[in-house]
């Protein structure tokens, strides 16, 4: 808009070299060195040594180190006493919906039919919207009861829930705090067995993931750890994001903004091979040193341990 101005900040601001921006833009845009080698060729700006040595820039994302976190979550559900994987969680009205409605505990006792009832069509008449159907603007709803007696208001129900894994804490369980790791084991019979690990005692969890006995440690995976898989014939490079309890890992690529699940999101226990990388600052990539298995907060309880 202004060319006295623009030749002004050039003056005071020069490129560093003649066509970087044109570099910046192919740098940024190919993933091919050589097709990165020969777009740059054509500029004229590097002898032939130096585009040998082009290659494209590599995102180098820091490694997530830290061990702490909550080690389970702040609701704590009640549990059966035939020590099964069912559990209670009581529920306020305002949460409730006609799904959870029919997990509703007692629902099958006569005692409770005209409760059960009552809410079922309080829900459908606001199109299973709690807000609105328990919200402050409608009347309260109250337990029925014989006439004559004060009919105490129902707040809140208890809902059984299906929880196949959690920390047992209080005499109940609740959920698991934050995944802080996983460990990497090749399985003598083949393929890979993959465990996490959390800050809660191993013992003090329902349903944990037991360390395969015929296999071999290989490396432990944090948050932004670089992995590459071959599974087939396929191999993928990226940065370790996620490991779901149904055995898929989700990897994202080096540039990719958000992590989804859309870059990689397989199981790979059947993978040929899983290797470890380190990048350093720079975006250059090495294969990661061999490494002793790490004993993470649950495991050490007072024991010697040794850290990767």
């Amino acid at each position: 808009l202004n060319p006295a101005m623009f030749d002004q900040i050039e003056k005071h601001f020069p490129n560093p070299w003649p066509h970087f921006r044109n570099e910046v833009k192919l740098r940024l845009s190919m993933d091919d060195p050589t097709l990165l080698r020969s777009e740059m060729e054509k500029y004229g700006t590097y002898p032939p040594e130096a585009l040998e040595t082009l290659r494209p820039l590599f995102v180098s994302r820091a490694v997530s180190r830290r061990g702490g976190g909550e080690i389970h979550k702040a609701k704590i559900f009640g549990l059966k006493e035939d020590n099964t994987n069912k559990a209670f969680e009581k529920v306020q009205l305002a949460n409730l919906t006609l799904s959870k409605l029919e997990k509703m505990v007692g629902k099958n006792d006569p005692r409770n039919q005209a409760i059960y009832e009552l809410l079922r069509d309080r829900l459908k008449s606001f199109g299973d919207d709690p807000k609105k159907a328990f919200g402050s603007q409608q009347p309260k709803l109250f337990k029925p009861s014989k006439e004559g007696k004060n009919a105490p208001e129902i707040r809140a129900i208890r809902v059984e829930e299906t929880q196949n894994s959690g920390l047992l804490i209080r005499g109940g369980i609740a959920d698991l705090g934050e995944m802080i790791a996983v460990e990497i084991f090749l399985q003598k019979h083949g393929g890979f067995a993959v465990i996490p690990k959390y800050q809660a005692m191993p013992e003090q969890m329902r349903s944990t993931v037991i360390t395969p006995i015929e296999s071999d440690f290989c490396f432990s995976l944090t948050k932004n750890d670089f992995v590459g898989i071959e599974i087939g014939t396929e191999l993928v490079l990226g940065y370790f994001v996620m490991y779901e309890s149904d055995g898929r890992m989700t990897l994202r690529a080096h540039d990719q903004p958000q992590p989804d699940k859309k870059f990689f999101r397989k199981s790979v226990a059947g993978a040929k091979s899983i290797k470890k990388f380190d990048i350093d600052i720079l975006g250059n990539r090495y294969p990661a040193p061999p490494e002793k298995r790490r004993l993470y907060p649950a495991q050490r309880s007072g024991a010697e341990h040794d850290l990767a």
